[in-house]
């Protein structure tokens, strides 16, 4: 019976991991797609509004703007995807924290 249940308590200490590890892939491989894109729309902003009105680009506000919108969503969302990295891979500090929190659950719980 003990086997049994540290079984399924190892089964179901996998299938959170899996999850979490699904979960921190898929922010990822979203991150990067939405980059790609984010980049791919911006220069096309630049080309277009230089086919259109080429003394558009000689504002430096505009072309700030542009920038900031192309490097701070990626910037900041990167800052996102890495702190979501350091807790799914249980960072040491973050896994004592977690450790800590469980036991001061389960003692309440007592």
């Amino acid at each position: 019976m003990e086997l049994n249940s540290k079984q399924s308590e190892k089964n179901v200490r996998a299938q959170k991991r899996i999850k979490e590890l699904k979960w921190f892939y898929n922010h990822l491989i979203i991150y990067i797609i939405c980059s790609i894109v984010l980049y791919i729309l911006s220069a096309k902003d630049i080309l277009f509004i230089n086919i259109i009105s080429p003394k558009i680009l000689n504002n430096i506000e505009l072309v700030k703007w542009i920038n900031w919108n192309l490097f701070g969503t990626q910037i900041f969302w990167g800052i996102a995807v890495f702190f979501h990295a350091l807790c799914v891979f249980k960072i040491p500090f973050i896994k004592k924290w977690e450790e800590k929190q469980i036991q001061k659950y389960i003692n309440k719980l007592d």
